[in-house]
């Protein structure tokens, strides 16, 4: 997850080309409403300063739902 759509965007391509499944959002609201909806995660990766929520906070949310 990042807000900026070109880092987004490379690092999808580099996560694909590792032939990893990725899921994406730009938003950490939306990242939380994907997770309980999807499949298992086996990792999240998130960008740090983002506008609606820093990372810390996105995990530190998604360990109360998850820990």
């Amino acid at each position: 997850m990042d807000d900026n759509l070109t880092q987004l965007e490379t690092l999808t391509q580099q996560l694909t080309d590792w032939k990893l499944n990725c899921t994406i959002t730009q938003s950490p609201l939306q990242a939380l409403q994907i997770l309980p909806e999807s499949e298992a995660f086996d990792v999240v990766i998130t960008d740090y300063s983002m506008q609606e929520m820093d990372g810390l906070i996105l995990s530190s949310r998604i360990r109360e739902l998850y820990p």
